[in-house]
């Protein structure tokens, strides 16, 4: 598809109308500093980060820029293509055992898995590369331990616990689309045979979802369901066809990754590239991309990066991520404005980014009373943090990490509370919670008591630098100056803003209610822990 082509399917999509603007307010610089620093940091800002927009608020875009060089920003891109890709599931047809892996592994094992072509993405975003290196990349990114168990060689050159590395098996490098994660989760069998990752390819790049095209089957008629029959109805029929003519071909491409066992590890671990031109002879078709023919699944990596649809997919799929809701038909024009910065830029996956965020949909800081629910769920003046950004921001804040036995518990549901707690499993549930739900009071009190009582011990008993309470001890009381100072640090740290003396009155006789029935470190805990649940933590 041409650049005139993106073009006019932009402007036919959006002429529509749009909210009226002048119902829709900027955020202030300090409350876009705090979006901007939570999602592409998974952190709030400092202190200084704060004062210094305050002072100068044109110092936001160079913030934004220093964010984008951040380390922290591959974890966010991680968790903004998680969402979307799905590959972060609990369970997979090969287990850890079958690598002799111990049982304080298996989280770590199953989460490694899902992480490798989502850590491949964020290698190529938080470096800057041309995105079609999604696709194109000759490495992978991978952990020890995945290396300790599929034929991977990591550079060791490379400190970081995620390193590149290249796969020993013979397999194309061609960036995710080589990777074990990505086909690990979209498996497939001797009846499906790689249809269900063909549309996995056209849904996750070229944001084309087969599975939910109308078809109508009004004409379809098979006599005998037997297996030749219906590959012969597939092949020939037009309402299988209006789908199979482009996913078979491309199906046909991925044979490669084709296990003659499910639960085999030896299969899955390698590729086989003796295997890659069985599917002209299982499903009938010679490879393809969309018409394009292709010599072999080598060929695969160039053909989508050639592809205008990867790109104007990257746009809606980043937009997605910042704008923390569905990309709707009146986004068109917006996102066809987001598109031309991208494209002008060469797709520097930076520039994608800056782009979203200058948009009105991401800077909205109030909207007027007269707005509609339509108008509303355009332009969202405060967004809920993820399950993965809510663990993180916390984590920041007080250096507690929920764990049992390996398990992330906000990262699992094999033994864990991530969808109880607004997560999604990508197997049932494939979209975060918007808003808090009875589960998410119920498992977020848990993990907020938890982590603030760790961070007051740490604090307040520990060896360490304190990371919270810093002005005071264990014999430090409400009538002491240091009590109020801290309290306001407190709330600094957490919503950015000095507090209002309701608060603050409010903090102090929960503490003194508290301390009456237990001690300094459990009140201390508790205006921590409820701090942490509040709205202005949680929305953004």
């Amino acid at each position: 598809m041409s650049g005139g082509a993106v073009n006019l399917v932009w402007v036919m999509l959006g002429c529509q109308s749009a909210p009226d603007l002048d119902s829709v307010e900027e955020a202030s610089p300090q409350q876009l500093l705090r979006r901007l620093s939570l999602d592409l940091r998974g952190k709030l800002p400092s202190k200084e980060e704060l004062d210094r927009v305050v002072v100068s608020p044109e110092d936001l875009n160079q913030l934004r820029d220093e964010f984008l060089h951040s380390p922290l920003m591959k974890e966010r891109v991680v968790d903004w293509y998680g969402e979307q890709w799905h590959t972060l599931i609990d369970v997979f047809d090969v287990v850890h055992t079958d690598y002799y892996l111990s049982d304080d592994e298996e989280y770590a094992f199953e989460r490694a898995v899902g992480e490798e072509p989502l850590r491949l993405v964020a290698s190529v975003l938080s470096e800057d590369q041309h995105y079609s290196r999604i696709v194109t990349a000759e490495y992978t990114v991978a952990n020890a331990l995945l290396a300790s168990i599929w034929p991977l060689e990591l550079n060791q050159s490379e400190t970081e616990e995620w390193q590149r590395a290249t796969y020993t098996d013979g397999r194309p490098a061609l960036g995710i689309l080589s990777t074990n994660g990505l086909w690990w989760r979209y498996t497939t069998d001797e009846s499906n045979m790689n249809r269900g990752r063909a549309a996995a390819i056209s849904r996750i790049l070229l944001c084309e979802d087969p599975l939910i095209r109308p078809v109508s089957f009004s004409t379809l008629d098979i006599e005998d369901p037997s297996d030749n029959s219906v590959e012969t109805t597939i092949q020939s029929n037009p309402a299988c066809q209006s789908c199979h003519a482009t996913l078979d071909p491309l199906a046909s491409s991925l044979f490669g990754f084709w296990w003659l066992e499910l639960y085999s590890a030896i299969e899955h671990s390698q590729y086989h590239p003796e295997r890659e031109f069985l599917g002209s002879e299982y499903l009938g078709v010679e490879m393809s991309y969309f018409g394009s023919p292709m010599q072999g699944f080598s060929d695969l990596g160039g053909h989508i990066a050639a592809d205008s649809r990867l790109y104007t997919c990257a746009v809606k799929t980043i937009a997605k991520a910042l704008w923390k809701r569905p990309i709707q038909d009146d986004d068109a024009a917006t996102l066809h404005e987001i598109w031309k910065r991208f494209a002008a830029s060469n797709f520097s996956s930076h520039e994608l980014i800056r782009a979203v965020t200058d948009t009105p949909e991401y800077r909205t800081g109030y909207l007027s009373d007269d707005m509609s629910e339509t108008e509303r769920s355009k332009y969202r003046d405060l967004r809920m943090m993820s399950t993965d950004l809510f663990a993180t921001a916390v984590e920041d804040l007080t250096g507690y990490r929920w764990t049992v036995d390996g398990f992330d518990l906000l990262r699992s549901d094999e033994y864990g509370y991530r969808t109880l707690i607004g997560g999604l499993d990508g197997l049932e549930v494939y979209a975060p919670l918007s808003e808090p739900s009875v589960s998410w009071a119920l498992a977020s009190k848990r993990f907020t008591q938890q982590a603030a009582a760790h961070v007051v011990f740490e604090d307040l008993e520990g060896s360490g630098e304190p990371k919270m309470l810093t002005k005071v001890t264990l014999d430090t009381v409400p009538t002491d100056p240091e009590f109020t100072e801290q309290l306001q640090d407190i709330h600094l740290q957490i919503f950015g803003t000095l507090p209002e003396d309701a608060w603050l009155t409010e903090s102090i006789e929960l503490w003194q209610a508290v301390y009456e029935q237990s001690d300094s470190k459990r009140a201390w805990a508790s205006v921590i822990s409820v701090a942490l649940r509040e709205p202005g933590f949680l929305f953004y």
